[in-house]
């Protein structure tokens, strides 16, 4: 049996979690050791992924847990399993790295001792842009891709994903230098709303790194469709 704190009882019966309880769950989910530098696999902290999915929540006219989640992307699941604790109705987790959805489901059943976590998730190992990937409509997408650091155009696969669905938001936290998210996403109908500006921490896990942290400036980003009538 493991033992709870009062506040992971609270979880565990229901509460949605304050955003620095979301922060201490998210981080004790397992990482991912043996990250591959052409996917450019940086897993997002658990207090910027807390911070990110509250944004979404209090930005959302209908709020997480009215949404299914589509986390593209997913590495060890921090960005899903972040809006599952936020009441989401399922969560559906999608990478390319069969070993990202292999420590993605250890971090399941991390949460489920924690917090008696129910949602609903569901794993995909796919390559978004070779496969097959069908997103449901009206869904809410989250997704930290490639920034293009290593391979230009890294994220294109999955902004093309994205943009050409049916989704009802589309989340996206990208590096600030980057110029062409816009334009793709109006090109396909999309409008796009800065959610916040900060500093994303790249701990020197590949061989090429020669400091022992790194930062970047990040932008989280909100997409959304106008409604009829709208400009």
């Amino acid at each position: 049996m493991v033992k709870k704190s009062a506040w992971m009882e609270s979880i565990a019966m229901g509460a949605i979690p304050k955003n620095k309880h979301l922060a201490i769950l998210l981080s004790l989910l397992p990482q991912h050791e043996n990250k591959r530098l052409e996917l450019e696999q940086y897993t997002t902290p658990g207090n910027l992924a807390a911070r990110w999915v509250n944004e979404i929540n209090n930005a959302s006219k209908e709020g997480i847990s009215n949404f299914e989640i589509i986390d593209l992307g997913c590495g060890n699941g921090v960005l899903g399993f972040g809006c599952a604790l936020m009441g989401a109705k399922k969560v559906t987790m999608i990478d390319c790295d069969s070993q990202a959805i292999e420590i993605a489901k250890s971090g399941q059943k991390v949460l489920t001792e924690k917090v008696n976590l129910n949602t609903e998730i569901k794993f995909i190992n796919s390559m978004i842009g070779k496969s097959e990937i069908k997103i449901p409509n009206d869904s809410l997408i989250i997704s930290n891709p490639p920034w293009g650091t290593q391979r230009q155009k890294a994220d294109r696969p999955i902004l093309e994903l994205m943009f050409k669905s049916n989704a009802k938001e589309i989340h996206i936290m990208h590096t600030s230098k980057i110029t062409h998210l816009i334009p793709f996403a109006n090109d396909h109908g999309w409008v796009a709303q800065k959610m916040f500006r900060t500093m994303f921490i790249l701990p020197a896990i590949y061989q090429h790194h020669k400091q022992k942290n790194s930062s970047t400036e990040i932008i989280c980003w909100k997409f959304t469709k106008p409604t009829e009538g709208e400009v």
